[in-house]
C-alpha cells in the first residue's frame, strides 16, 4: 500500500489498470504498453476531461462531486459498493481529519455477542481484529477466532488454505471487505497490511487489486479434519453506531443434513459462553 499517494487516486489507478478495454466496451485497436484502460478512455467514459481525471489520480483534486464519483464508478465498472467506497474517501478528504476511532470496547462487544453466545459467532472491528467470540466459534476455527486474533491473518494461514474449497474467492472477499470498512490512515491497518504483504505473495497480489465491498451473506464449503466437508453459511451484520464493527454468525447449511450433523458434532463440546476483550 502506498502511504504517500492519496487513497482515491490509488483506487482509480488500480481499478483502471484492472479493467480491460473489452470489458469497458472499448475496441482495443493495436498493442498497448500497459494493461487496462488509458486515462483518457476513463475520462471519456465518465464524461469528464482527461486533465481533470489526471488531477484526481494524482491527488491534485480530491473533492469530486457525487455526480462525478457515480460517473467514475460506472466507467470503471466497480458497482454501487465501489461508488460507496469512493464517496467515503472523498468525504474523508473533505473533512480534513481522519475519523475518530471508536470508543467502544470489551463491554460493548460482549453485549453485541450475547444473543449469539450459543452459536459460532464473533465480533470484529474495522481491521477484522476479533473483539469477542463464542466458544463454538473458537472450536469451529481450531482456536483461530479467539479474542485478539485477526480474521484476515486466519484466512491467509495454512489451516484455511487447506480447508476452504474456494480459498481464492474467500480471500478476495475478506481483503475487499478489509479495504472497504477500514480507514486508510489507521495505524493498525497499515501494520496489518505491511505484515501480510511482506510475507505472503497471495495477499500482496490480492491487496493490489484494490477491490472494495462490504462483508455480506455467503455460503462456503470447509474441510474439517477427520470429518470431511461441511457446507456453511456466513451472516455478517454491520453495527450502525460503531462504524467498522461487525457481528459474524456461522451456521450450517440446513439443506445438507450431513453438514448439520457434522457442524453440531464439531461444536458440541463448546460451552455457550462468550468472552471479550479489547484487541
Amino acid at each position: 500500500m502506498n502511504h504517500t499517494a492519496p487513497p482515491l487516486g490509488d483506487f482509480l489507478r488500480a481499478r483502471r489498470s484492472a479493467l480491460s478495454p473489452e470489458a469497458a466496451g472499448i475496441r482495443a485497436g493495436g498493442r498497448r504498453r500497459v494493461p487496462g484502460l488509458r486515462r483518457e478512455e476513463v475520462a471519456r467514459l465518465a464524461g469528464i476531461s482527461p486533465q481533470y481525471y489526471l488531477r484526481l489520480e494524482q491527488g491534485r483534486d480530491r473533492a469530486p462531486s457525487g455526480q462525478v464519483v457515480q460517473a467514475l464508478a460506472r466507467a470503471l465498472r466497480v458497482g454501487e459498493d465501489g461508488a460507496a467506497y469512493m464517496s467515503r474517501l472523498v468525504a474523508r478528504e473533505s473533512a480534513g481529519v481522519p475519523p475518530a476511532p471508536s470508543a467502544a470496547g470489551a463491554h460493548q462487544a460482549e453485549e453485541l455477542l450475547a444473543p449469539y453466545a450459543a452459536q459460532a459467532a464473533f465480533v470484529a472491528d474495522s481491521t477484522f481484529d476479533i473483539l469477542a467470540s463464542s466458544s463454538a466459534a473458537r472450536v469451529l476455527s481450531a482456536g483461530e477466532w479467539g479474542v485478539g486474533s485477526n480474521l484476515v491473518i486466519s484466512v491467509f494461514g495454512p489451516r484455511m488454505r487447506r480447508g476452504l474449497e474456494s480459498w481464492e474467492d474467500c480471500a478476495r472477499r475478506v481483503v475487499a471487505a478489509l479495504r472497504f470498512r477500514s480507514d486508510p490512515d489507521d495505524p493498525r491497518l497499515r501494520s496489518l497490511v505491511a505484515d501480510l504483504a511482506g510475507r505472503d505473495d497471495d495477499f500482496r497480489r490480492i491487496w493490489a487489486r484494490h477491490e472494495a465491498h462490504p462483508s455480506y451473506f455467503r455460503p462456503f464449503r470447509q474441510q474439517v479434519e477427520g470429518r470431511g466437508a461441511v457446507d456453511l453459511l456466513i451472516h455478517t451484520f454491520h453495527v450502525p453506531r460503531t462504524p467498522g464493527w461487525t457481528v459474524t454468525v456461522v451456521v450450517p447449511d440446513l439443506r445438507s443434513t450431513a453438514s448439520v450433523a457434522t457442524f453440531t458434532d464439531v461444536v458440541a463440546g463448546a460451552a455457550p459462553r462468550a468472552t471479550a476483550d479489547v484487541a
